[in-house]
């Protein structure tokens, strides 16, 4: 059975020791971010009218931490994929699509954040709707 981006996957955890503790970090340093920027946007009265409760506020931060943690897993992935093109190591299309063709990688990028906020923005347009 064929798994898909296996030997890229497996490059990344083979080849960067530290990568747990660079996720953690960026998990770490994106929770905190989010969780003091709106703690302060709340103290400060720049998010008037929304009233967030504790649990809400520990969610949004632990989403941010899967958030970080994510980006840097991602920027990781790209590095094991330049090595895997240097060396003349065979890459996935997608992948490559994804982090080694310059400026096609950046247009799929942009294309692929278009969509997903098309994608969000008509979601939650249409449950606004059933209200």
């Amino acid at each position: 059975m064929r798994i898909p981006f296996r030997d890229e996957i497996d490059d990344i955890f083979r080849g960067d020791r530290a990568l747990g503790l660079k996720m953690g970090a960026g998990a770490g340093v994106a929770a905190f971010v989010v969780v003091v920027s709106l703690v302060r946007g709340i103290r400060d009265g720049r998010l008037e009218g929304v009233e967030l409760s504790e649990t809400t506020i520990a969610v949004v931060g632990a989403i941010s931490a899967v958030v970080g943690a994510g980006l840097v897993l991602l920027l990781s992935l790209k590095d094991a994929v330049r090595r895997r093109l240097d060396d003349g190591r065979p890459v996935h299309r997608l992948l490559r699509l994804g982090f080694g063709m310059g400026r096609w990688s950046l247009f799929f990028w942009f294309l692929t954040a278009f969509l997903v906020t098309m994608v969000v923005t008509v979601t939650l347009a249409t449950m606004s709707i059933r209200r």
